[in-house]
């Protein structure tokens, strides 16, 4: 697993780059896409820091960006627009 800024990283054994989930890629970090597919797999949030180990203040940060360049209100919405792309 790569870090954030340093190329993309595998989690679950898959990219978590997000073609097949039709996340959009404007704007989203490495990590961000790491935690989005970690939400999605139904994590929370001190669950997905042990893992990347990082912080949960980290994990959450990333969460709110997340939300920000989605346009999204909350993590429902997030796993919502996941659940639904092609």
């Amino acid at each position: 697993m790569r870090c954030a800024g340093h190329g993309p990283a595998e989690v679950g054994g898959r990219s978590a780059e997000f073609p097949q989930h039709g996340l959009p890629q404007s704007g989203l970090t490495p990590r961000e896409a790491q935690v989005a597919t970690l939400l999605l797999d139904g994590l929370t949030s001190k669950e997905i820091a042990r893992r990347l180990n990082i912080s949960d203040l980290t994990v959450r940060k990333h969460r709110e960006n997340l939300l920000a360049k989605l346009g999204l209100v909350n993590t429902g919405q997030l796993i919502r627009l996941l659940l639904s792309a092609p």
